[in-house]
């Protein structure tokens, strides 16, 4: 009976892990709801099944890689997993990295007792570090090799360090449980102190490099993360969209020029009269299909723009009509 209620309990707790994984991904449930609104500028046509599934899976842009154009390169894991080494270091601080390495040693040695403040790391707060430091390395190594990336270019290098956040989240929460740890280890040597000072120390000790840490990176980031005064890319749109004839057609290509008109238009209702389409979102079946609604003052040839295929469209053909 008793190994029946130990099977039963971990068969309960598998369920319940499963169920917090299915409610994590409740979002995509938003996902075919906005699709249906056919709002400008919607991705996908996440109203069917075989769309939501191609959007997930992003069999668009290559699916499980980052990189379908023509400079798609062959993976370095080593130099990928050097870079987020490096960055990882730079993100957390010195405080951090200490930090995450008593939570790594607390993950490696088992429950650390609590001190005589409270410190420490219960067993079960050790396993689910064990599980999180498991998911950790999964993702990361599983990830930086399939990262195709041209990283020798800074705006593709900016996009892989996009996909670093949920790995720097483990890293974070190790870094914490290693300042309870640390406490715990600490106060439990402070035990063997006389005076009530020397026993509070080691509290005060780690609650110092917690603070530390968040205070290091305020400091040292502050000034090349504030960008409350740069509002280039909104002047830019902005100086595309003024010129333009009232109720003006206009084709363009880039996230940065489409998204910027596109905040212009929607957020601030600024030359909401000029219809736009991005050069690249036209490329796929389902443009059409979607916005052709928003687009009431197009004339369109043929289903998509592809010179070369029969249900496609050429540009003169489309200037032309």
């Amino acid at each position: 009976c008793r190994y029946k209620r130990v099977w039963v309990g971990h068969v309960a707790d598998l369920a319940g892990a499963a169920g917090l994984g299915v409610l994590g991904l409740l979002p995509y449930a938003y996902l075919p709801w906005a699709s249906a609104r056919r709002l400008p500028g919607n991705w996908g046509e996440l109203t069917t099944a075989e769309g939501l599934w191609r959007h997930l899976t992003r069999a668009e842009y290559g699916s499980l890689r980052l990189y379908s154009g023509a400079g798609a390169e062959e993976v370095d894991v080593v130099a990928g997993l050097s870079h987020y080494t490096a960055g990882a270091v730079h993100a957390l601080s010195p405080p951090g990295v200490l930090l995450l390495l008593c939570g790594v040693a607390a993950a490696c040695s088992g429950a650390v007792p609590a001190g005589g403040d409270g410190g420490g790391v219960s067993r079960s707060g050790v396993t689910a570090l064990r599980v999180a430091l498991g998911c950790f390395v999964l993702y990361t190594v599983g990830f930086h090799c399939l990262a195709n990336l041209p990283i020798q270019q800074p705006l593709h290098f900016g996009v892989l360090q996009r996909f670093w956040m949920q790995s720097h989240v483990v890293l974070a929460l190790s870094a914490g449980v290693g300042a309870r740890a640390a406490l715990g280890w600490a106060t439990s040597y402070a035990k063997r102190e006389d005076s009530e000072p020397q026993r509070r120390f080691p509290a005060l000790v780690a609650m110092g490099l917690a603070l530390s840490s968040a205070a290091y990176r305020c400091v040292s980031l502050w000034p090349s993360m504030d960008e409350s005064s740069n509002d280039a890319m909104v002047e830019y749109a902005r100086d595309v969209l003024t010129p333009l004839p009232s109720g003006a057609r206009v084709i363009v290509k880039g996230d940065l020029i489409t998204n910027g008109m596109r905040y212009l238009q929607v957020c601030e209702g600024y030359r909401a009269d000029v219809q736009m389409v991005d050069q690249a979102m036209l490329t796929y079946p389902w443009f059409l299909r979607t916005q052709k609604g928003n687009l009431d003052r197009w004339v369109w040839p043929n289903e998509y723009y592809h010179p070369y295929e029969q249900k496609g469209f050429s540009m003169k053909e489309l200037i032309d009509a």
